[in-house]
């Protein structure tokens, strides 16, 4: 039976199942056959969407930005780009009657979007869209920062990214502190702990990387070992992968500041922890590999060996 020939119920979930997988198989590592759902998806709600824009569009749009995502684990930003810049187009459409749920998710989606714009080499337009992005949440927090201080902090580390490739270290500091005091509101007043966050991490290690450009090692290590014991032991391929990177950061640190014995205790110690078979492992993760050899390369060169 065709899809177009179901009743719109059913196509609508079907759709909804196929989206719901590819999400699934994301994140368990599955992307080959992620990929395959997610596009599904996206050519069944497409079809809804011509059919009813109206009740469709957000449906199509959700497609869309999941189908990105699975591109994005592929390692494939350039396939990624076209599908979320369509997804942030309509987005902005379903963001006309200003309901914060609608600019909250066209901010999420701006966030991607930046992210895939900056991976394909397209900096300029990435500053804009992760700019417009943290506006859109700056406005959102101020309304209800236990609801959006979150999103807004995820946007915040973006920016200052973007400012640290662009050289703007002082302004890069700037924001990632102000990216980690939002999140640290949000659990504030949600009564969470301080003490294991991983996203909390996460932010305390982009500061760290910044500080490492400004070269303040003393401060950039005590940032790193803050964000690695709060974050703890990976559970995970995503979580494996932003543990790994702080191991990578503090080995980079101990090269830069002249102590490469420590660097390749570090080193070694996250080669140990990349190679752990772990739920979720993407393509990403065997790439990281490539980064820890190149950085083990690096203080091999200031050993002498």
């Amino acid at each position: 039976v065709c899809s177009s020939d179901l009743p719109d119920k059913y196509r609508r979930s079907l759709a909804d199942a196929l989206s719901d997988q590819a999400e699934y198989l994301r994140l368990t590592g599955g992307l080959t056959s992620a990929r395959l759902a997610a596009a599904e998806a996206v050519n069944l709600t497409r079809e809804m969407a011509d059919e009813d824009r109206q009740t469709h569009l957000t449906s199509l749009a959700d497609a869309l930005s999941e189908a990105a995502l699975c591109y994005r684990e592929l390692e494939q930003p350039y396939r990624a780009l076209p599908l979320i810049a369509e997804a942030v187009n309509y987005r902005r459409e379903l963001a006309a009657d200003q309901s914060a749920s609608a600019r909250d998710t066209l901010a999420r989606a701006l966030n991607q979007y930046s992210n895939r714009l900056a991976e394909t080499g397209r900096r300029a337009e990435a500053r804009l869209a992760i700019e417009e992005a943290v506006a859109l949440r700056r406005e959102l927090a101020e309304q209800d920062p236990e609801e959006y201080n979150a999103g807004l902090a995820a946007s915040l580390s973006d920016l200052a990214g973007h400012m640290l490739h662009a050289g703007e270290d002082a302004s890069a500091l700037t924001i990632a502190e102000q990216a980690i005091a939002a999140r640290r509101q949000m659990l504030e007043r949600r009564g969470g702990t301080k003490h294991r966050d991983p996203s909390l991490a996460s932010l305390i290690s982009m500061r760290a990387i910044v500080l490492m450009r400004m070269s303040r090692y003393e401060e950039a290590l005590a940032d790193l070992n803050h964000a690695i014991r709060m974050h703890g032991q990976p559970t995970d391929g995503p979580s494996q992968l932003a543990f790994v990177t702080m191991l990578i950061n503090k080995a980079s640190l101990f090269e830069a500041s002249a102590s490469p014995q420590q660097a390749m205790t570090v080193i070694e110690q996250a080669m140990k922890e990349q190679r752990k078979r772990l739920p979720g492992q993407t393509d990403r993760n065997r790439s990281q590999l490539v980064q820890i050899f190149e950085v083990r390369s690096l203080i091999l060169l200031a050993l002498n060996r």
